[in-house]
């Protein structure tokens, strides 16, 4: 007996049904082409003859996981040492002495009288800058001639030696002189008050206030005068250390 391909066995069971069979022919292929199984049920009942097709796909989807890496980023720092030099400031008792020549030009007319410092020069030894010399000019104010007279002046002045230099302002100062006539000598005494006002080398940043007083001889108390005179200077300086 050949054997029967599906379409046989299909042809036969409906021939079985058709002649009021009660038994009920099953049969199943399977169709491997789209990954489907395909069931097929005849049955006999009661001359009604009933196909069930039953088609399931089962689709797989496998999930790829996919691993996350998370890097990381290190912030590095870098904190800049910041080296702060802070001048220390010293304070230093000053004292000096010097010697020179102070030229004038005096106005002295009727009952008032003025001068103007044209030059101070002279030489000594100060704290600090050690053996220097000092330098300045100034003005007098107009006072009266009548003696006995105090006259302000003013002025600037710098003290400069190998080792530093002071800068000074005259900012009080008095000075007197009484002559028996315009054309005889005198002995003039002036003090006051200077303000250092910088500085230089061992001197250098120089702030503080000094105390002068000294003498000048003039030759006379009109026109053009020069004479010499000497100074000394003491007080307190704060430099930069």
């Amino acid at each position: 007996m050949r054997k029967l391909g599906v379409l046989g066995t299909a042809v036969l069971a409906l021939t079985l049904a058709a002649c009021g069979g009660s038994k009920a022919l099953v049969t199943t292929s399977s169709t491997r082409a789209t990954g489907a199984s395909t069931t097929t049920t005849l049955a006999k009942s009661k001359g009604t003859t009933t196909t069930t097709t039953t088609k399931s796909a089962t689709t797989t989807t496998q999930a790829k996981s996919k691993g996350t890496t998370t890097t990381q980023v290190g912030t590095s720092t870098t904190q800049a040492a910041t080296t702060t030099t802070q001048a220390t400031n010293k304070k230093v008792a000053f004292s000096g002495s010097y010697s020179g020549t102070a030229s004038l030009l005096i106005d002295n007319t009727g009952t008032s009288a003025s001068a103007t410092i044209s030059s101070v020069s002279g030489t000594g030894t100060g704290t600090l800058v050690g053996a220097s010399s000092v330098s300045g000019s100034g003005s007098t104010k107009t006072v009266s001639a009548l003696c006995p007279t105090y006259t302000p002046f003013t002025g600037t002045g710098r003290i400069s030696g190998s080792a530093g230099t002071i800068t000074f302002t005259v900012t009080e100062s008095k000075s007197s002189g009484c002559p028996n006539s315009d054309s005889a000598p005198v002995k003039v005494t002036f003090s006051g008050v200077a303000v250092a006002t910088g500085g230089t080398g061992t001197a250098e940043g120089a702030t503080g206030t000094l105390t002068f007083k000294g003498t000048l001889n003039l030759g006379g108390t009109s026109g053009s005068q020069s004479g010499s005179y000497t100074v000394t200077l003491s007080g307190q300086l704060t430099v930069k250390g």
